[in-house]
């Protein structure tokens, strides 16, 4: 079963941390694809992040739904922030997070 932060509360992310400190941040963003949803990269970021997760016993973040958008702006319902990736995802930097007891932990995204 996959351990998703979604589904967990702060006791249970803070027991598993003392047992394993590894988690995914899937990305995907909010784009035209044709006839399927406005959510496609969202759907499969997060399926690729729990069966990638899973057998390592990883916990699995939110995806991360936002970023830089290639579509035109004016695709109606398409989402996209700035002109540039942000930070933290784009290979620039680790995102981190306070998790247990005041340490903070490298989280890689996906």
């Amino acid at each position: 079963m996959p351990l998703k932060i979604a589904d967990l509360n702060w006791m249970h992310v803070a027991d598993h941390l003392t047992r394993d400190d590894r988690a995914v941040v899937p990305l995907g963003s909010v784009e035209q694809h044709a006839h399927l949803s406005l959510a496609t990269d969202v759907l499969l970021a997060e399926r690729v992040a729990v069966e990638a997760a899973e057998p390592l016993g990883a916990v699995v973040f939110p995806v991360v739904a936002y970023g830089m958008v290639p579509c035109p702006p004016a695709v109606p319902g398409g989402v996209r922030l700035g002109g540039r990736p942000l930070p933290p995802v784009a290979g620039r930097g680790p995102v981190t997070t306070p998790v247990a007891e005041g340490r903070r932990r490298r989280i890689d995204g996906l």
